[in-house]
């Protein structure tokens, strides 16, 4: 047997996605053996004689364990899926979980095989609170076009240029163009593209809610480009109320069938969309693609805070759906089995933590001044303060009694000196 885990390169550029099988059963090796290479890494490297990395913090990752009787993990596929895949039978309005392992499988048999898929149910009871890092947003493309993918709406396309509508209604990538980025902590992602579930995919302690946007990033590395590699995705919730005045802008302007159409509205600032919700915190977890390839080691950070949406436009989504589905209205992949997973939330005074060292490419700094601190006081930074005055007060009374003591000591010492000079002189007074 071995244990399995997603972890790194151990020596520079620490490129990340590697799948690590560690075998139980150890070998032997002799100190004859052992002081060979110790000789030979102290005559490269000015007299050191060792060649290991420190261990790496875990964050969320799970080591799994396996024994000699179960098959090794299925590798990561690179591909798309190779075969039709349905979220539920014909004219269904509920996710079906039996329809979805059959097709899904066969599409991609990463899909029912893989140990940290998505989506999941949070349940904010078994949630770790820790420091994650600080999230921002620097969008920057321009929306020629909305389009319908057959199943959902999205905006752009899943790669890091801009795309151009022909007069054909044929799409063209731009040379030399990019749709920005986000910074999770001091990793760059570049943003791909964002579209929309219904219901939503990841639930909260067993709740579902309207709608769910997925803001669809990978790591700024060229290399990367083309395949399912390093992907993260910023997750936002929306509850039943009233209209979203954001999505109005364009929602009515996807087509009812699969197939792009021209925009030709204000500017969408999908910045202004997440700010407020980056500012009151995120649950962090390792999962995967959530349609097929089912590709693993996405990082997902689903925004705490939900927006408004109202029936109307749920239904405009559930609508298409239903006309590109064969009338299945819906697009929510089943949650799927932990297995051992942690997910962590940011406590909301969160700055940027300690992160796993970035690759030699892609990297970048957080933007001067963006802490994703809404300015309100946090519990817990209130509880600190008051116990640092406290700890503070106390000091200074023990200083001062301190001082006092002193002070009674050095008083009564002089009184002794002074008593002692005045039999001195009654003595030599009376041999005289």
């Amino acid at each position: 047997g071995y244990w399995h885990w997603y972890g790194s390169l151990t020596t520079p550029p620490c490129t990340e996605t590697v799948s690590w099988n560690l075998l139980k059963k150890t070998a032997t090796v002799c100190q004859r053996q052992i002081d060979r290479l110790k000789e030979a890494l102290a005559a490269t490297q000015n007299g050191i004689a060792f060649n290991n990395r420190v261990v790496q913090p875990l964050y969320s990752r799970v080591v799994v364990e396996t024994d000699s009787f179960m098959p090794a993990p299925p590798p990561a596929p690179s591909a798309p899926p190779t075969a039709s895949w349905y979220y539920a039978n014909e004219g269904a309005s509920e996710a079906d979980a039996a329809v979805q392992e059959e097709t899904w499988g066969a599409a991609a048999p990463l899909c029912n095989l893989g140990l940290e898929q998505s989506p999941i149910d949070i349940v904010t009871a078994d949630v770790v609170e820790t420091q994650l890092p600080v999230i921002s947003t620097h969008f920057s493309a321009t929306t020629e076009y909305v389009k319908n993918t057959g199943h959902g709406f999205q905006l752009f396309e899943t790669a890091p240029q801009v795309f151009t509508l022909n007069e054909d209604n044929t799409t063209m990538a731009i040379d030399g163009t990019d749709k920005g980025y986000s910074e999770i902590g001091t990793q760059r992602y570049n943003f791909y593209q964002v579209h929309w579930h219904t219901p939503s995919e990841n639930t909260i302690d067993g709740k579902s809610f309207a709608l769910e946007a997925h803001f669809v990033h990978q790591f700024a590395d060229p290399d990367l480009v083309g395949g399912y590699n390093r992907l993260a995705v910023i997750g936002l919730l929306y509850e039943l109320g009233e209209c979203n005045p954001l999505l109005d802008e364009f929602w009515s302007t996807f087509p009812v069938e699969s197939g792009v159409s021209n925009y030709t509205g204000d500017h969408i600032e999908l910045n202004d969309v997440i700010a407020n919700e980056l500012s009151k915190g995120y649950y962090h977890w390792d999962g995967s693609l959530t349609t097929p390839p089912c590709t693993e080691t996405v990082k997902w950070n689903l925004l705490k805070t939900p927006q408004t949406v109202c029936q109307r436009q749920v239904d405009t989504l559930k609508a298409a759906l239903a006309a590109t589905q064969k009338g299945v209205s819906i697009n929510n992949r089943v949650v799927q089995p932990m297995n051992g997973r942690i997910v962590t939330s940011n406590v909301a005074s969160a700055g940027a933590a300690p992160s796993p060292s970035a690759p030699l490419t892609g990297g970048g700094a957080a933007a001067p001044g963006d802490n994703g601190d809404n300015g309100d006081d946090d519990p817990s930074d209130i509880e600190i303060a008051i116990l640092a005055l406290v700890i503070a007060l106390l000091l200074g009374v023990l200083l001062l009694v301190a001082m006092a003591a002193t002070l009674i000591k050095r008083t009564s010492n002089l009184h002794k000196g002074e008593a002692g000079t005045s039999a001195r002189k009654v003595e030599n007074v009376s041999t005289v």
